[in-house]
């Protein structure tokens, strides 16, 4: 993208686009003020991550909830469950918060349909897992036509997830949704009587949580009693490190287990949504799991001594693009580019045969909020200690001098001093109170992998046969769609009829790839508007 002053007037150019701002520069609007009005403009349209109202139904009363068909799974044994949990923890498994319950349910054949008026119908479902501290649900069939919608809200109606629509149709068919706090909810369709025919929906699993997977509450528990030496990323610590942490996640997937993730830049900087995280956590194929993902961005306190953090924003579904287990990474196209309102960075990362001379995690322990560990000391080129494992596959921290890691933390990226991604999380012995290590699977080692573009990094982060080991990290650059909010009018003309010098802006090598425009590059001008 490129800016000029043409007659007192400040065009941008997006491809055969253009918007006029007729306000000469004054002085520069601080980013963080305009990043901030994008989001709030953003959040009037984005679909994911609201927490819209019940859906009415003027003129209609509807049957009561003790009159919809009900399901009710059994009750968990929770001492089985916890020494299952610990037994599978002792072999280096995911850390599980909930326990599936396989089902075969669709509108056909169960749940209540009603009529709302001669165009409209409506289904529920009303389901019960007793004494659930969540439940979440993975929708084997997933095909919503167009006017049709979902809402899962809780019985009280104190909480609510959706709408899902025609937007979260999916090649590989699949749904699965974040965790509802309650043990008692409501899955409820509304579509337009002439669509019903086409609505495809199966549900294959109701997820029984047992420990809470988030906070969303002040005094609500989270899935876990994290070690108190850990440090909040909004503590002072983690002022130097704003972009990295906002490219961390917590994902659930299958339902039922949770680790950390990163999302990655690549060479094309092209903002596809490519996703990295450990092998390990995914306890069979990762390839059927991943459509399961269910990514979590922005779960963290808003304060450095904050116990408990507001709901973030979600979003559902992935493709497997590659793993290997020898450096122990699991590395997935998520479906969809997040949402500008989401606030992501995609990380950089560096594959040199090198050692950080220090290094900094960020991670979820226990599927908790987000934190910060740092390791002042030099990193050595190690082998994992359990295992049949090479010899060079692995970053080895002696012992965190801030900070540490726990269970959920798996997959969580280390990064360098130059903010860049060297490793992931494999596993370790490191705890509040011990000075034990943690290793990493090297980044290095990932990126040639198994020799296939099945089991190695390079075929995706480097589409492009680009030389060089290290990437910098990036901002997402901005849609069409999300130009939008800063546009007074567009102007239909072509650059053919921009004549002279004037012409330079217009066809400038600073437009970026598939019509998008960098997110810094654009607050210059959105903000000349903005005056």
């Amino acid at each position: 993208m490129l800016v000029a002053p043409i007659r007192g007037y400040f065009f941008l150019r997006v491809d055969e686009v253009r918007i006029l701002a007729s306000m000469p520069p004054r002085h520069k609007i601080s980013l963080f003020f305009l990043i901030g009005v994008v989001f709030f403009c953003a959040i009037v349209d984005a679909a994911v991550g609201r927490r819209p109202k019940r859906p009415s139904t003027p003129g209609r009363r509807l049957k009561p909830i003790e009159a919809v068909d009900h399901v009710v799974t059994e009750r968990l044994d929770l001492e089985a469950v916890r020494q299952a949990d610990e037994r599978r923890e002792r072999r280096g498994g995911p850390y599980r918060f909930a326990i599936p319950r396989k089902v075969l349910i669709n509108p056909w054949t169960d749940g209540t349909w009603e009529d709302i008026d001669d165009e409209s119908r409506l289904w529920r479902l009303h389901v019960t897992c007793p004494g659930a501290v969540s439940i979440n649900l993975g929708f084997g069939r997933y095909y919503m036509p167009a006017g049709g919608s979902m809402y899962i809200y809780t019985a009280e109606g104190d909480d609510m997830l959706g709408p899902f629509t025609e937007d979260d149709n999916k090649k590989h068919g699949e749904l699965w949704t974040p965790v509802i706090h309650s043990d008692d909810i409501v899955v409820e369709v509304t579509i337009p009587a002439s669509q019903t025919e086409q609505l495809e929906l199966e549900l294959t699993s109701v997820n029984h949580g047992y420990r809470g997977f988030r906070r969303l509450f002040k005094g609500d528990k989270g899935l876990g009693d994290f070690g108190s030496c850990n440090v909040n990323v909004a503590c002072p610590e983690g002022d130097e490190w704003r972009d990295q942490i906002r490219s961390v996640a917590v994902y659930s997937f299958g339902g039922s287990y949770q680790c950390t993730g990163v999302l990655v830049n690549n060479t094309a900087e092209d903002d596809t949504p490519y996703f990295l995280t450990a092998r390990h956590c995914f306890y069979s194929n990762p390839s059927q799991l991943a459509t399961s993902m269910v990514i979590y961005w922005n779960y963290e306190a808003s304060t450095c001594e904050g116990t408990y953090a507001p709901e973030g924003y979600t979003q559902s579904g992935a493709v497997f693009r590659a793993a290997y287990t020898q450096s122990d990474f699991t590395f997935v196209q998520l479906d969809d580019e997040p949402s500008m309102v989401f606030d992501v960075y995609y990380a950089g990362w560096d594959r040199s045969d090198t050692a950080p001379a220090s290094a900094v995690g960020i991670h979820h322990p226990n599927g908790d909020m987000k934190k910060i560990s740092f390791e002042d000391d030099p990193l050595s080129i190690n082998q994992y200690p359990e295992g049949d494992f090479p010899p060079d596959t692995h970053l080895r921290v002696a012992d965190w001098d801030l900070g540490t890691t726990e269970k959920g933390s798996s997959g969580s990226p280390i990064f360098n001093s130059n903010k860049h991604i060297t490793g992931l999380l494999h596993g370790g012995y490191a705890a509040c109170d011990n000075n034990e290590p943690d290793w990493y699977g090297r980044f290095y080692s990932s990126w040639t992998g198994g020799g296939t573009p099945s089991t190695r990094l390079s075929d995706w982060l480097d589409p492009n046969n680009i030389s060089g080991t290290l990437l910098d990290g990036k901002n997402p650059g901005m849609d069409m769609d999300d130009l939008e909010f800063f546009v007074p009018h567009w102007l239909e003309v072509d650059c053919n009829d921009v004549v002279g010098d004037e012409t330079d802006w217009c066809f400038g090598t600073d437009l970026t790839r598939d019509h998008r425009v960098d997110l810094e590059d654009f607050a210059e001008v959105a903000a000349r508007w903005l005056k």
